[in-house]
């Protein structure tokens, strides 16, 4: 039997969730189809060998839900809706969310080291303080979201929206922020904020995304002047 005790093999396989849930954002499909997509082209393991904890909510839906404090590391929450739910210090290391909803969703202080959240909505959720260090945030919806003082090493934000997003004080070094969406609300770390516009194209007024030429995919964090 496998039982996916490697990083590696496990890492694997939610790569090929990453594009599945990715099918299902890019041609409008809903999220079912992209687990479908999933099942269709992955290999074929039983789902209860995989060592992540699914979560026992009736239909996927969590709204609202208080969950401070809660141990979620490596559970697989695809798809389900946490809207509004509070999930302040809540662990979900290496957590799956692909395509979640967590519209106003409270994670502050929350542990999302290596977390999964391809597609996930996040629109004006709080996550002052999250530890989101090598999370995939590929094409999230963080509009409107409280990112202050979080930390995104070298995390994943491809084709992310970040309009209106608040970033002061966040640890942005070396994240990968190729096609991301930004506006004049958006609020980033000042000592970053002239080489973001330097390397984004206005896309229409006042709204920019972030080019890939130069091969520019990686903030590269100026020295700070001595106070």
């Amino acid at each position: 039997m496998n039982d996916f005790d490697s990083d590696a093999a496990l890492d694997a396989l939610l790569n090929t969730a990453d594009d599945a849930v990715l099918v299902a954002v890019e041609t409008g499909l809903d999220f079912d189809a992209g687990r479908a997509a999933l099942l269709d082209t992955a290999p074929r393991p039983e789902w209860g060998e995989i060592p992540l904890f699914v979560a026992p909510w009736h239909g996927r839906r969590a709204d609202g839900t208080d969950l401070s404090g809660a141990d979620l590391q490596r559970a697989n929450l695809t798809s389900y809706r946490l809207a509004e739910a509070n999930l302040t210090r809540s662990n979900l290391y290496r957590a799956y969310l692909g395509g979640a909803d967590l519209t106003r969703a409270v994670l502050i202080g929350a542990n999302l080291f290596r977390a999964t959240l391809v597609g996930a909505n996040l629109t004006g959720a709080s996550l002052t303080g999250a530890n989101l260090a090598q999370a995939r945030l590929a094409h999230a919806n963080l509009r409107d979201a409280d990112l202050r003082g979080a930390d995104l090493y070298t995390a994943d934000l491809t084709g992310a929206n970040l309009l209106g997003t608040n970033l002061l004080g966040a640890n942005l070094e070396q994240a990968n922020l190729v096609g991301v969406r930004w506006s004049l609300e958006t609020e980033w770390p000042p000592q970053i904020y002239a080489s973001i516009r330097t390397w984004s194209e206005e896309l229409e007024f006042g709204v920019f995304r972030v080019r890939a030429d130069d091969a520019r995919d990686r903030v590269e964090l100026p020295e700070l002047l001595p106070a």
